[in-house]
């Protein structure tokens, strides 16, 4: 564990003190920080954090950061948040954007089966917080 992460750690558990619904609110984020090897299912909300990979059962999902896209016909431009995907040699990027504010999945496709990306809400579900992406086998 690095010095910065034990600080930060430290921090937030002053900060937080020892109630029981800060334990709740942050515990996971808190575990998932400090796992460097985390493993999901599809289908569950996990937390992710920007370069630290999350292994699913046929692929490994990493965050890469968000970035923003302008555009000549909507004046406030896109905001899109890039996962780099790998499955054995074949990598790609799937980028996930609200747009202009339909919520939907991003399709992806790797080592020839479909899945779908989801922040903000999935249907298996429900809402979304802010740091937690589901990810689905894509059934069509």
């Amino acid at each position: 564990m690095s010095l910065q992460r034990l600080w930060a750690a430290t921090l937030l558990f002053l900060l937080l003190g020892t109630s029981s619904a800060c334990q709740s609110a942050w515990g996971a984020r808190l575990a998932a920080w400090f796992d460097q090897t985390r493993t999901a299912e599809y289908g569950e909300k996990v937390i992710y954090f920007q370069g630290q990979p999350i292994a699913f059962p046929d692929f490994t999902l990493t965050y890469q950061g968000e970035r923003h896209v302008a555009s000549d016909k909507y004046p406030r431009g896109f905001d899109y948040q890039d996962f780099q995907v790998t499955a054995g040699d074949e990598t790609q990027i799937v980028s996930w954007s609200s747009g202009t504010g339909a919520i939907g999945p991003s399709f992806f496709t790797i080592a020839d089966r479909q899945y779908q990306l989801e922040l903000t809400y999935a249907d298996a579900v429900g809402r979304l917080a802010d740091d937690e992406v589901v990810i689905m086998v894509d059934s069509n």
